[in-house]
């Protein structure tokens, strides 16, 4: 469902597609929050709900999508925590979202081993760089420019 202008609310009954897999509804106009029921697709591996505007917290269910491996949710309004049930999401490769208003890094994100990418530029993040990233010896991509974390 990329790219086709869609607006309003991400449905809570998209959590009925039990067996999704994959789920971009990027580059469209999509705005409120993300309804808490998206922790409901446990067969998800592919999330991308980029370039929208998306507000509010990133809800910690998202955590509960243990099968996912590339998670996108960059260029939103999202105003909030990085959950630290993130770091439940073993399998989890790549992880980007720049562009929006995060508070500081969890150390969590140091629990995901089989991570490449991890990007947040752009996003007004403060505090310091977890020391626990560099137990990800799969990284190979840690972009957090435009933002003032300290190393």
């Amino acid at each position: 469902m990329r790219s086709n202008s869609l607006s309003g609310t991400i449905l809570s009954e998209i959590a009925n597609w039990s067996s999704l897999e994959q789920l971009d509804l990027s580059h469209n106009k999509l705005s409120k929050t993300l309804p808490t029921e998206l922790g409901l697709l446990a067969e998800l591996t592919f999330f991308d709900v980029s370039k929208n505007s998306l507000s509010g917290s990133l809800p910690s269910e998202l955590g509960n999508l243990k099968n996912c491996r590339k998670m996108f949710f960059e260029d939103n309004a999202f105003v909030s925590s990085i959950p630290t049930e993130i770091g439940n999401l073993k399998r989890l490769e790549a992880l980007r979202g720049g562009g929006n208003v995060l508070t500081e890094l969890p150390t969590e994100l140091g629990l995901l081993s089989s991570v490449d990418i991890i990007s947040f530029t752009d996003s007004d993040i403060t505090g310091f760089i977890p020391t626990q990233l560099g137990l990800l010896r799969k990284l190979r991509t840690y972009d957090v420019k435009y933002c003032a974390v300290v190393v």
